[in-house]
């Protein structure tokens, strides 16, 4: 989950299947992003449901998120849901990834491992 994505996909009123595949910090080739736009469309496999970006079912549509909006956004949302907004929920957070290895995940450092949200 990334809630980038979920946020640009409430704000543009998009499908759960809507899916974002550019992230762009703004303002362009400035140290202090400001802005991130959000590039995403509705593409998949019927097969599998699974991202199908080579056959998009509609244009590509782009949302301008401040970070200052998706902060506000993100507090919302982790006190709607429940769920750690550092982790998603999940409880983990990535520690590092290797071709060889794979991902190796460690316990989130905000929710404690627990994947809720921490009033």
């Amino acid at each position: 989950m990334n809630l980038f994505e979920e946020h640009a996909r409430e704000k543009l009123g998009k499908p759960p299947e809507w899916r974002a595949f550019r992230y762009e910090c703004l303002p362009a080739n400035s140290w202090k992003t400001t802005h991130v736009a959000i590039t995403g469309e509705i593409c998949l496999n019927k097969a599998n449901g699974a991202p199908q970006w080579n056959c998009p079912l509609d244009e590509p549509e782009q949302v301008i998120i401040s970070l200052e909006e998706h902060d506000k956004w993100t507090d919302e949302w982790a006190k709607t849901t429940g769920k750690c907004p550092r982790c998603c929920g999940s409880g983990q957070r990535v520690k590092r990834v290797s071709v060889v290895d794979g991902t190796e995940y460690i316990p989130c450092a905000e929710c404690d491992g627990t994947g809720k949200h921490k009033s």
